[in-house]
């Protein structure tokens, strides 16, 4: 609702109140009339209706399913296309209203910006001094220390492929290797074997625990029993690469490590 709520408001009352003035009607009662029929479909073959709603019902529909997880995040596709079809009808609610509130809105478009902006820099700046984790998680840090650290272990090979914590490994391949062959899990798994993975014994890779902050982070998480259990099935080494990783300059005054394990399985090793 924070995504999308603010833009919906802003074009429905604004265009409201531009018609209200042209018919001399109340504007709360023609902002009721807008706000509502801005979301009605033209019919079952409304395309547009359609095309920017099912983002909305099939995120809806993974998440029951227990598919995934829906996090903030999933806010940007869904409410990505909604202002299509608010547009469209509001021309066609109230045609006559629609340069004096593009220009109205238009208007606006800085002085909101600007508001954003200081308002970011309030809310990082609390962030910071609070020590927020997700403010502090070093995310791409780690990523690239820890495929820097692997590379400086295993010089002249290429790492080929990440598993441990699904989706957290996929960090490496988004910020330090792209197009690293992100595992869920062990790679001989089911989801692995869904995906595709192939030989895996061919290809040097890892299985990366993310163990949280350094001030509660655990030798034993639940990716650490599943590596290291895994590991010894198969006569490799269950011993982990520890590293930590924290994120540095004027932004972050705090000092807050992130615990990272990684557990080689090098190709060239046999059960």
């Amino acid at each position: 609702m924070f995504y999308w709520l603010p833009a919906w408001l802003a074009l429905c009352l604004v265009w409201a109140r531009a018609q209200a003035r042209m018919d001399g009607t109340p504007w709360a009662r023609e902002a009721a009339r807008l706000l509502l029929r801005s979301w009605l479909p033209q019919g079952r073959d409304d395309v547009l209706f359609w095309l920017a709603c099912m983002p909305w019902v099939l995120a809806l529909g993974f998440g029951v399913a227990g598919v995934a997880e829906l996090s903030v995040p999933w806010a940007i596709p869904i409410g990505y296309a909604f202002s299509l079809p608010w547009l469209r009808n509001l021309r066609r609610l109230a045609p006559a209203a629609e340069a004096a509130a593009l220009h109205h809105l238009a208007r606006a478009w800085w002085p909101v910006l600007a508001l954003i902006l200081a308002l970011s820099v309030v809310f990082a700046l609390f962030n910071a001094l609070r020590g927020n984790e997700g403010y502090y998680r070093p995310t791409q840090e780690a990523a690239r220390a820890i495929v820097g650290d692997w590379q400086q272990r295993h010089p002249g090979q290429r790492l080929g492929w990440v598993g441990g914590d699904w989706a957290g490994n996929a960090m490496l391949a988004f910020y330090a290797q792209p197009h690293l062959l992100t595992v869920p899990g062990l790679p001989d798994s089911k989801e692995a074997r869904m995906l595709g993975v192939g030989p895996w014994q061919a290809r040097d890779g890892v299985l990366l625990c993310l163990r949280g902050p350094l001030s509660t982070a655990q030798d034993a998480t639940d990716c650490d029993r599943q590596a290291r259990q895994w590991l010894a099935a198969r006569g490799r080494s269950t011993q982990p690469h520890v590293l930590q990783v924290a994120r540095s300059g004027w932004r972050f005054p705090r000092a807050q490590p992130w615990v990272y394990a990684v557990y080689d399985v090098d190709a060239d090793a046999r059960p």
